[in-house]
């Protein structure tokens, strides 16, 4: 069967991300895929074809699209993101299946079929009127390989870690708040917030403000996630939403504890206080109280830790592919 994976952002979030994750999962279970991305995608591989493109209404670029089509011959094409829904709808009546990463799903309502990376997106996009038949939940997948389950306890001072985009439906005002009651419990702890953004110059204002200096630390994108979560003791993910939350994940495989918000993607992931912890969206009390609980309960923290690593495994390239292969099975007859 061949594939045709094809994405046009040109930034280093979920989106692209996935982007590159279908890519290797494809391949890793057996299927001929090309993926094609724009020239300046930072984390293009060689082999990827590079279309550049001004926007969805480019024809130069959908014509490009038509001919690598027609060359390749894909049994279906899976689309990432508006602009390349649009110019590969334009250019192709080859099976196209939209990967729904998000609530804006306007243009993916004209795809032929959709993968949906949540359940509560799936039931989102069926109240649009999109047809259940054609929508298959297919989680956000992660690199398993080479990780083993590390046993950890918390350490003194406490290293807290939360990264993201600095906007506001990512809730990094909550964990500020959260670390101020922190102090004010007495807790000896560190936080490290990785990322940059829109709020950023709002969000060191508060920590100067609540007197954090000398605990909150911003670093900018993570170019290391082994460093930061192999000297983190608790992940924080406290987003107002977050349509899956690859961090959980992530925490997972790093055998790290997890503290998120009851957000859309994390609770269809997280099993409360059995492999991480959900506290009520934009309340700064509870997850101080849940942090502090963590930090004093070496069981909890333990038992979180285990079952977050054993729980990764459904998330495998591995498992994934085996899963996007049969709904592909299942759309080419």
């Amino acid at each position: 069967m061949r594939i045709l994976n094809i994405m046009f952002s040109k930034g280093l979030g979920g989106i692209e991300q996935v982007f590159i994750d279908y890519d290797t999962a494809l391949k890793q279970c057996g299927l001929e895929v090309l993926s094609i991305c724009h020239p300046k995608f930072p984390k293009a591989k060689d082999n990827f074809i590079k279309i550049s493109n001004i926007g969805w209404w480019d024809l130069w670029a959908s014509y490009k699209i038509r001919k690598v089509i027609k060359d390749f011959k894909p049994d279906c094409i899976i689309v990432h993101g508006s602009r390349a829904v649009r110019l590969t709808l334009r250019a192709s009546k080859v099976p196209a299946i939209g990967v729904a990463h998000n609530y804006w799903i306007k243009h993916l309502l004209k795809c032929d079929y959709i993968f949906s990376i949540t359940k509560h997106l799936q039931s989102f996009i069926e109240h649009k009127g999109f047809r259940s038949n054609k929508i298959y939940h297919m989680p956000n997948m992660i690199n398993t390989d080479g990780f083993e389950y590390k046993n950890k306890l918390p350490k003194k001072p406490l290293k807290i870690a939360a990264m993201g985009r600095f906007v506001k439906k990512k809730g990094f005002e909550v964990l500020i708040q959260a670390a101020k009651i922190l102090l004010d419990r007495k807790l000896d702890f560190t936080l490290v917030i990785g990322g940059d953004g829109e709020m950023k110059e709002e969000y060191t204002s508060l920590v100067n403000k609540l007197g954090l200096d000398s605990n909150i630390e911003f670093i900018g994108w993570v170019k290391d996630k082994d460093q930061l979560y192999n000297n983190t003791d608790i992940f924080v993910l406290p987003s107002h939403s977050e349509p899956f939350g690859i961090v959980v994940l992530e925490a997972f495989l790093y055998s790290t504890p997890i503290i998120s918000t009851s957000s859309e993607g994390p609770q269809e992931i997280i099993e409360n206080n059995k492999n991480g912890i959900l506290v009520p969206l934009n309340n700064p009390q509870k997850m101080a109280e849940a942090i502090l609980n963590l930090a004093n309960n070496n069981e909890l923290y333990q038992n979180l830790s285990k079952n977050g690593f054993s729980e990764v495994d459904k998330y495998s390239f591995e498992n994934g592919g085996k899963r996007m292969k049969k709904a592909l099975k299942d759309i080419n007859g």
